[in-house]
């Protein structure tokens, strides 16, 4: 299954504006992780480990199915899949925000059917 979900997640990361995917548990720490430029990211994984828990937890309290949010230049969504799973994709804030959704829920529904 690992494998599959692997190869779903670098299908997404084939557009150029997607940056980053990643599969996170629900206490923050990443399951799979596939970057464009690895070294950009390696500060962000460390703040996503955090920033995912204190997410879900708020998501939980609030009633709420994902966060967005754009820092910087980028594009970041957090999104639960199950109670102990969250997907988090980033892209460059020029992709087309129709785009980023139609690959969040397509990854996400093809995640769920793995």
């Amino acid at each position: 299954m690992l494998s599959r979900v692997m190869h779903l997640i670098e299908d997404i990361l084939k557009e150029p504006p997607m940056l980053f995917v990643g599969l996170f548990r629900a206490d923050g720490v990443p399951i799979l992780v596939k970057c464009v430029k690895r070294m950009d990211f390696l500060n962000l994984i460390y703040w996503l480990e955090g920033h995912v828990k204190d997410s879900l937890n708020q998501m939980v309290t609030e009633n709420l199915n994902d966060l967005n949010a754009k820092f910087n230049k980028f594009f970041i969504r957090i999104l639960p899949l199950s109670r102990t799973l969250a997907l988090v994709m980033i892209a460059e804030d020029e992709m087309s925000l129709y785009k980023f959704e139609m690959d969040l829920v397509s990854l996400k529904s093809q995640l769920r059917n793995s």
